[in-house]
């Protein structure tokens, strides 16, 4: 990945040499922008470690129409028994809209 990753950082050189000296404008700010956001998704691909995306699930968190709610993550402790279950406290606001990216099994 870090190829590509170079590759697209070489790219967004070049589209700034050419807004430096005034060259399509326009097409520049829009690849430069494609750019940025391609660059900052793959290092973060890097950074996970997620080397093959269909190794993956993704999932949307459905809006289950409950007013503004959010999603909490629980470890199950190996039991049905939701008084057996812990809840993760320290963890990020998830509400619908969201994703989950889960490795499969």
């Amino acid at each position: 990945m870090e190829y590509t990753i170079q590759t697209l950082i070489s790219q967004k050189e070049v589209s700034i040499e050419e807004l430096k000296k005034n060259e399509n404008i326009e097409v520049n700010h829009k690849r430069l922008a494609e750019l940025k956001n391609a660059i900052c998704w793959l290092q973060k691909l890097s950074e996970l470690d997620i080397k093959s995306l269909n190794r993956y699930d993704i999932i949307e968190l459905p809006n289950l129409e409950t007013g503004y709610s959010d999603y909490r993550i629980m470890n199950d402790c190996e039991s049905d028994d939701r008084k057996n279950w812990i809840e993760w406290k320290d963890h990020p606001t998830i509400t619908a809209g969201d994703f989950i990216i889960s490795k499969k099994p």
